[in-house]
């Protein structure tokens, strides 16, 4: 699913190129709910693709144990060498600096593997950074009609103050979206996912979600697309969803869904 939602996103951008205070840190799972409503409307913008239905049906990789989704990620990482192979596609990983000291703590700049680990001992089953979940919320609610959301940033002195105040009271409750301007909003999601030390697509496969744009064939990029997604980490693959939904959201007039 996530992977027919970046081919609905790659084709837009494609034809364009050529007070809400934080609640419980338990209660941040409400932006998922909307998810599925939106995939569903999106379906009709996307290519004809028809693929066919499995006898056994079709299980989501949540659905799946740690072994089992281990397997499947070998599978799949062996089938897009493959498809890669047979196009002629070449991809190199980026090689990851060892100079960069990485914060074990705190909310900018910090792995996504220990965000959760210490997001889950205030939302035990959360799969995303719990700030992304409510700064997207907020965005969503206040930010989506406003014109050049992405495109005008913030001011730089509040940001910094912002992040400040983010580091030192979002756990404890006490940081309040309620002031907080659209653009500047912005210009924190866009500063989160830049300083994560290890990309939501990860050093290893960046260039290779890239290399997508290549293929002409809109089937074989919609199953390429779906492979990388299945080789990600898990963490990575669920804040891609939910970053991916975000900005699909933002475009959603543009695109003409409910």
């Amino acid at each position: 699913m996530i992977a027919k939602m970046m081919l609905g996103l790659c084709s837009f951008l494609s034809r364009k190129r050529s007070k809400a205070r934080l609640q419980d840190l338990h209660g941040a799972d409400e932006v998922f709910l909307r998810q599925e409503d939106l995939f569903k409307s999106l379906a009709t913008t996307l290519p004809n693709i028809t693929i066919a239905k499995d006898a056994q049906g079709t299980t989501p990789v949540e659905f799946l144990s740690g072994k089992d989704v281990d397997k499947v990620r070998k599978i799949a990482l062996i089938e897009l060498t493959a498809m890669f192979d047979r196009m002629g596609i070449e991809f190199e990983p980026i090689r990851k600096s060892t100079k960069r000291r990485v914060k074990e703590n705190g909310v900018f700049g910090v792995p996504l593997r220990n965000l959760i680990a210490n997001d889950r001992m205030w939302s035990p089953e959360t799969t995303t950074p719990l700030f992304l979940q409510k700064l997207i919320g907020y965005l969503e609610i206040h930010g989506l009609n406003e014109e050049g959301v992405l495109r005008v940033p913030g001011s730089s002195a509040r940001i910094k103050q912002l992040r400040e105040e983010i580091e030192r009271d979002f756990y404890d409750g006490k940081f309040s979206f309620e002031d907080l301007r659209i653009n500047d909003a912005v210009g924190l999601l866009k500063q989160f996912l830049r300083e994560m030390p290890t990309p939501i697509l990860t050093f290893e496969y960046v260039n290779a979600f890239a290399m997508v744009e290549k293929i002409k064939d809109r089937k074989k990029q919609l199953q390429c697309l779906n492979l990388l997604v299945l080789v990600l980490p898990d963490t990575h693959r669920a804040t891609l969803k939910v970053t991916v939904y975000t900005c699909l959201k933002s475009l959603g007039e543009m695109l003409n869904f409910e």
